[in-house]
This record gives C-alpha cells, sequence and structure tokens, in this order.
C-alpha cells in the first residue's frame, strides 16, 4: 500500500520507474528499491519482482 500522494504507479504500470525511491544504493551496489516493489537498476534499467506470499519468506 502506497504512503504517498498522488500514490506511486504499480509495478506493472507503463511509468513503474516514476515511483518514489525507499531504499537507494545506486552509488554503491548498482540498484534502488521503489515503492511498488520494483528495483530501479543503475543506467535506468527496471526489474519487476513477482510478489511474496504474506507468511512465506521462500517464495520469491
Amino acid at each position: 500500500m502506497c504512503p504517498h500522494t498522488p500514490t506511486c504507479p504499480s509495478s506493472s504500470a507503463p511509468d513503474a520507474a516514476a515511483a518514489r525511491i525507499v531504499s537507494e544504493h545506486l552509488q554503491d551496489c548498482g540498484y534502488a528499491l521503489l515503492c511498488n516493489g520494483a528495483v530501479l537498476l543503475e543506467g535506468d534499467g527496471l526489474l519487476v519482482l513477482p510478489a511474496q506470499r504474506d507468511g512465506d519468506p521462500q517464495h520469491v
């Protein structure tokens, strides 16, 4: 659930990379985690991970 106003685009939206950064590691590791769960890669790449199920940390 996105707490931002306006709400960040979902990870499946065409503009998913416009979501706010919640954890930034671009300089040291080359990626940033976005509010919608997508991973922004250095060089403007975008990685959308499958949603995890609640209570199942082994499922990726």
